[in-house]
């Protein structure tokens, strides 16, 4: 496999730099994927139960920044920790950052016929 394509990423306040992958793989995918499917509740009958957790939305949050971002600030170390001490305005701008990067860009799909 070829190196990895990077981003980086000035944050808006505090100009903190953010180096991030420019796309995720499959399997870095499911694992902030996982993080639903971990919690979600079926009952035996194989329908799914209404009860929802909000804190796991958090939880999925973390897991991707784990799995995307590859170093702030020139640190490689404790990035999770790190990128949750930035001011919010900040740190809302790294999250939807990634959940953009973490759909990827479609460009020119073509119809299946």
């Amino acid at each position: 496999m070829s190196e990895r394509e990077i981003k980086e990423i000035i944050t808006p306040v505090d100009s903190h730099k953010v180096i991030i992958k420019t796309y995720l793989t499959g399997r870095e995918y499911r694992e902030v994927e996982s993080v639903f499917l971990k919690q979600a509740k079926v009952n035996v009958t194989g329908q799914n139960v209404s009860e929802f957790d909000g804190s796991i939305v958090k939880l999925a949050e973390d897991k991707l920044i784990e799995q995307s971002i590859m170093s702030i600030n020139g640190k490689t170390e404790d990035l999770l920790n790190i990128a949750l001490d930035f001011k919010n305005a900040d740190f809302a701008y790294l999250v939807k950052e990634l959940n953009e990067m973490k759909y990827g860009v479609i460009e020119n799909k073509k119809k299946l016929p």
